[in-house]
């Protein structure tokens, strides 16, 4: 397998960071003399430890990313995508943006989960459609 680039739609800084993240990596292992020929458990390997190198141990980012990975696995087998990193990869920072807004909602002081589960509903088909609109997602 080869270490490609993810080309996805940036929906707010969360995902530039992580596209910025999967750039960081490649260069590490550039630097290290590594080829870009991986396995996918050596992506998210590193992945997790370039992520520790940049802004420091985040157990929370770590659990996210494991429950992404295996989302996106998931989406992948189940909508009948080719099993490559970029398939999952795509679905992992759906997950991924799905889990930074509730956490960013979660924390606001007027939170409320009703109203919230409502407009979450709402921007959950816009975001779907646009996905799918772009070719991110069938």
């Amino acid at each position: 397998m080869f270490l490609l680039l993810p080309s996805l739609p940036v929906e707010s800084n969360d995902n530039i960071k992580r596209n910025n993240l999967v750039n960081d990596m490649v260069e590490r292992r550039k630097k290290s003399g590594k080829e870009m020929k991986v396995t996918m458990d050596e992506f998210w390997r590193e992945l997790k430890e370039t992520r520790e190198i940049k802004y420091g141990k985040d157990i929370h980012f770590e659990k996210n990313l494991d429950y992404c990975r295996h989302f996106g696995e998931i989406s992948v087998l189940h909508k009948g995508d080719e099993w490559n990193l970029k398939n999952i990869v795509k679905y992992c920072y759906y997950c991924m943006n799905t889990l930074n807004g509730m956490t960013r909602e979660v924390k606001k002081e007027d939170f409320d989960i009703y109203k919230w589960t409502d407009e979450r509903s709402v921007k959950r088909k816009k975001l779907l459609k646009e996905y799918i609109s772009k070719g991110v997602l069938k």
